[in-house]
């Protein structure tokens, strides 16, 4: 009886299911980030500002351990190793003593550590809101496009794009108020 009636309701429930919206793509794009484990990967960094006439181009090692914990590594053209662990960031250059912060001290950099571990794992929360999400593309090849909500994160950050495909983050592009712009793609 019930095969008969799933016959008998299917053509009136057809429409229905096909005008349903599939999920928005930062939805399924962060979901796919959230099921990935901690993860360890390769990175160039390339620094464009205004005061230079050169990009400053770094590689090195970044580090994801969920939940909070996150380190870049960079080793050329010279060690520096900055963490983002809970609250706090360190940064360690070579022959110098290691210089901690409280993230919540710098609404800025609280932010972008927040928005940089998000989207390593994929919490779709925090991003929304801290910013207005815009997407582009499918799910092989997309872009997020992140602008901040506060006026005050605004005077420090223009935009913050995320690109990749699937479930591979493959490049954070940090664009400041004033021009200058930080490309960290992950190899």
């Amino acid at each position: 009886m019930a095969d008969r009636r799933s016959l008998l309701l299917a053509p009136l429930l057809a429409p229905l299911l096909a005008a349903a919206p599939a999920a928005p793509l930062a939805e399924a794009v962060m979901a796919q980030l959230a099921a990935l484990p901690s993860r360890t990967t390769r990175f160039v960094e390339e620094k464009r500002l205004a005061s230079l006439t050169a990009p400053l181009v770094s590689r090195g090692r970044l580090v994801f351990i969920r939940p909070a914990h996150l380190e870049k590594d960079t080793e050329a053209p010279k060690p520096e190793r900055l963490v983002i662990d809970g609250d706090q960031l360190t940064i360690a250059e070579a022959g110098e003593a290691p210089r901690t912060v409280a993230l919540d001290e710098h609404p800025a950099l609280r932010a972008l550590a927040d928005t940089l571990r998000a989207a390593l794992m994929g919490d779709l929360a925090t991003l929304r809101r801290i910013y207005a999400i815009e997407e582009q593309g499918t799910m092989q090849a997309w872009r997020l496009m992140l602008v901040p909500h506060a006026p005050a994160l605004r005077g420090a950050l223009a935009r913050v794009t995320l690109d990749g495909g699937g479930a591979e983050l493959r490049q954070i592009v940090i664009q400041q108020a004033n021009g200058d712009a930080q490309r960290l793609t992950l190899q």
